[in-house]
């Protein structure tokens, strides 16, 4: 009886042992992962991207009879085309994002976001609440003091990605907006 009792116990012991052992031993795994960017200047391989907004300048410099004195003067109701979009250009898939801020004066004050959207209608045209659709925009984020916004493309509909067009190696994102309307009166802009 004492052999067997014996022999119980060293088997007990040798067991937990060899589970304390493989428990340190795994939870000491020193394992190390790099993250290697390898960046190339061969301009085949390399990612570029350009913000586009074809005629905002010469919508700047407009005067006609709805429009005295072009956008230093605007009139309650006149619609403003835009159109913020991304170019991505080369080979390579990339993710994109886009941040809608205001930066400048009315009125000898600085505004923001928030401000500009009470004196204009931004007519959002391609922005999605259904992280699935491809080639739209997808707001993920505002600020609540500035009234910033943060958009990311669903180019391909996988994993947020734009992959750029074969040939002539660009492609271009959908616009995030594509007018502003001015609300109001004109006595907003004096």
């Amino acid at each position: 009886m004492k052999n067997r009792l014996a022999t119980t116990g060293l088997v007990l012991v040798l067991c937990a042992a060899i589970l304390g052992g493989a428990t340190w031993g795994y939870l000491r795994d020193d394992a190390k992962e790099e993250n290697k960017f390898v960046y190339t200047s061969d301009s085949d391989d390399q990612v570029d991207i350009e913000i586009g907004e074809h005629g905002w300048e010469d919508e700047l410099k407009k005067e006609d009879g709805d429009n005295p004195g072009g956008i230093t003067d605007p009139i309650p109701g006149r619609i403003i085309k835009k159109d913020p979009h991304v170019v991505v250009k080369g080979k390579h898939p990339v993710f994109v994002g886009m941040k809608l801020s205001a930066k400048g004066k009315i009125n000898n004050k600085e505004i923001n976001l928030k401000d500009f959207e009470s004196l204009f209608v931004i007519n959002y045209s391609n922005v999605t609440t259904n992280k699935t659709e491809q080639n739209k925009w997808y707001k993920v984020h505002e600020d609540s003091t500035t009234g910033d916004k943060y958009f990311i493309y669903l180019g391909d509909g996988n994993n947020f990605s734009v992959v750029p067009a074969k040939a002539p190696d660009e492609k271009k994102t959908a616009t995030l907006f594509e007018t502003l309307t001015v609300k109001g009166d004109s006595d907003n802009f004096t």
